[in-house]
């Protein structure tokens, strides 16, 4: 999204919010906002530019950002992904470990998880993602050791949303 367009959108958020407290309702104490990377950034620099667009907020708003793609982060989770479809569980691999580091990691989980058949019914498709989360955080695990284990991006966007409120 180009810059100009960003500082559109967050003018219109933060006008939207604007409003919600004007009329009395001030149920909204923080603002996520998901963008794909699309490209390697290791070090979540689209995430701090993102995040200087929407401190022009009036609430607490903290960028989503994950290198490559959200896909990235499915991939490192087999057994989520097994636990949406059993054949994705062969399906699904990549021996570096290292899943922010696959170009295209949403085509290729679509590749991976097509039947042999050429049959393209139960392939992933994005609307998958909130059942994969789901899965992710029922994974033993998961808020205790696996911390510190998971994708770079994605640890960040987990301390992002754990701080929403908070300044």
């Amino acid at each position: 999204m180009s810059a100009p367009k960003m500082r559109g959108w967050v003018n219109a958020m933060s006008d939207a919010v604007k409003a919600r407290a004007a009329s009395g309702n001030r149920d909204v104490i923080g603002v996520l906002v998901h963008r794909d990377a699309d490209t390697a950034d290791p070090v979540g620099r689209l995430a701090e530019e993102l995040n200087g667009q929407l401190a022009g907020l009036p609430v607490d708003a903290r960028a989503i950002v994950p290198v490559q793609e959200t896909e990235a982060w499915w991939l490192a989770y087999p057994a989520a992904l097994a636990a949406i479809r059993s054949w994705w569980a062969k399906a699904v691999h990549d021996p570096s470990g290292d899943t922010e580091r696959i170009a295209g990691p949403k085509e290729l989980l679509q590749r991976q998880t097509r039947r042999t058949t050429g049959d393209s019914r139960g392939q992933y498709v994005e609307s998958d993602s909130r059942a994969i989360a789901a899965q992710i955080v029922l994974l033993p695990g998961w808020r205790g050791s696996w911390r510190g284990q998971a994708p770079p991006s994605l640890e960040r966007a987990l301390q992002a949303v754990e701080s929403v409120g908070d300044s």
